[in-house]
């Protein structure tokens, strides 16, 4: 994605989440948008397709959507459509969830381990980021046999490469520049 489409999809998303605040339902919204969105991203070609009109493109949303959502969420879908952004609905949902996030003191960790993390490993691990962060810390932890061993953090720009693999690496690098 291009530097410009995450500043556009920052923008929209902050302008949801202002609108969802002034009406208290920034939580509905968020989940109606999570929704819509798994239901919406296998018709993508259709809401971006150049030569299918815009009114069309909200007729099948509402139709796909079967009114079950809020107001504010399809008119904002409907937005996007009009805007020619709905590519941009999956960061839009991204970035909201991160507002969202920020506000609550929460970051997200993404983890990634060539074994599954026992409970008290992932207490653990929770309680270790807390303290460097101060923050609350919701772990997505996902199993990556390719890094054999160790482990791998992720959070926002911040990362922690632990792995057996990065290891390996770093000393092959170490025997080439040595000349070995």
């Amino acid at each position: 994605m291009r530097a410009s489409d995450r500043v556009l999809a920052r923008r929209y998303s902050q302008a949801l989440y202002q609108a969802a605040g002034k009406i208290g339902h920034v939580g509905e919204v968020q989940q109606e948008l999570l929704e819509a969105y798994k239901i919406l991203r296998g018709q993508m070609a259709l809401f971006l397709h150049p030569l299918i009109p815009v009114e069309e493109k909200k007729k099948e949303l509402r139709a796909l959507l079967k009114s079950k959502y809020s107001p504010l969420t399809l008119r904002f879908l409907e937005l996007l459509v009009e805007k020619k952004r709905f590519g941009l609905l999956s960061s839009v949902l991204a970035q909201f969830e991160e507002i969202l996030d920020d506000k609550m003191g929460v970051i997200k960790a993404q983890v990634r381990t060539a074994f599954p993390l026992t409970g008290a490993e992932e207490k653990k691990l929770k309680q270790e980021l807390k303290r460097l962060t101060g923050k609350e810390i919701a772990l997505e932890v996902r199993e990556d046999p390719v890094i054999m061993g160790g482990i791998v953090v992720k959070m926002g720009d911040w990362v922690l490469d632990r792995s057996f693999t990065n290891v390996l690496n770093q000393m092959k690098e170490q025997l080439l520049l040595g000349g070995i």
